[in-house]
């Protein structure tokens, strides 16, 4: 017997039928199929459709296969709701378009309010952490929009380090987040190794703690 369930991570809500991990889009919060299963039933109420025993959980789709994105596929494809609509647009104007390519350096969907390293290698996400807990110590101010900037540079570029923008012209920047990648690259260049040892021993941290 189906139960509502509660609410998934980033904003994101998951199919009401309880057990079904699968994303929603729909108004009346189910996930496509079981939008397509309700349809076949509207005689019925939805908390009725919903004590149906043949409502039942599916399978989970996975997370999104975009790198950067912390969302779950809400589809065959592997991608969510936004991605998914981001790559029909993108395929509309690049036909014959990578789908790993794309995929690798697309940015994430819908988290506008924190700052997503999640696809990036982890020497660069170091790296910017160890940009950010400096400015911190020296009590400086770094604006959110920057500090987001940076990785979709990263992303884009497929950068290794963020040595690898100091070729960039500075015109391609955002005034900006270009200013603040300056300080990242004198910061990094001259963070004492201790810095680094440090965000690589919580990096392992975190890793083992998503075993």
């Amino acid at each position: 017997m189906a139960r509502a369930s509660g609410k998934a991570n980033w904003n994101e809500r998951i199919c009401r039928v309880g057990g079904c991990p699968r994303p929603t889009r729909a108004r009346d919060r189910l996930c496509r199929s079981h939008t397509a299963h309700r349809r076949t039933r509207l005689d019925l109420s939805v908390e009725a459709w919903l004590e149906l025993p043949s409502v039942r959980p599916l399978v989970s789709f996975g997370d999104c296969r975009v790198a950067s994105c912390v969302r779950a596929a809400d589809g065959r494809r592997g991608l969510c709701g936004a991605h998914d609509m981001r790559w029909a647009e993108h395929r509309q104007s690049c036909p014959d378009a990578d789908f790993d390519v794309w995929a690798a350096v697309n940015g994430p969907a819908g988290v506008d309010h924190i700052v997503v390293l999640k696809g990036l290698p982890a020497r660069v996400q170091r790296e910017l952490l160890v940009m950010v807990q400096q400015r911190t110590d020296e009590g400086l101010r770094t604006f959110l929009t920057d500090v987001r900037y940076l990785p979709g540079l990263l992303r884009a570029r497929r950068a290794g380090t963020v040595f690898d923008l100091a070729g960039v012209k500075s015109t391609d920047f955002r005034p900006t987040a270009g200013a603040l990648l300056r300080t990242t690259l004198r910061t990094v260049r001259c963070a004492p190794c201790g810095a680094h040892r440090a965000l690589r021993t919580v990096h392992a941290r975190q890793r083992a703690g998503r075993r």
